[in-house]
């Protein structure tokens, strides 16, 4: 996988942790989840474990997309701004 393509799956290790600048990619669904601003999960890193937890952050309906927000690099529902996309040259839907 290029590097260019690697940045869009990985999620910011070092950030979540407050460790080192190291990346994670999430395997299961974790990798699968789309984005939204508001996003409907968080996400944080469990660091002793070596996993990635994702919790709804409200109850989400049956059919109903789950999603993380790609700009938060600690797992926050919300942004100002939808500039991981732009960093990466792709326009959102």
């Amino acid at each position: 996988m290029a590097a260019a393509s690697t940045r869009r799956v990985v999620f910011a290790w070092g950030e979540l942790t407050r460790k080192s600048a190291v990346y994670a990619i999430a395997l299961g669904y974790g990798g699968t989840y789309n984005h939204a601003n508001p996003a409907n999960l968080r996400y944080a890193a469990l660091e002793k474990a070596g996993c990635m937890k994702f919790v709804a952050a409200r109850p989400i309906a049956a059919d109903e997309e789950m999603t993380i927000n790609f700009n938060s690099l600690n797992g926050d529902l919300t942004s100002d701004a939808d500039t991981w996309f732009e960093s990466l040259g792709i326009k959102p839907f």
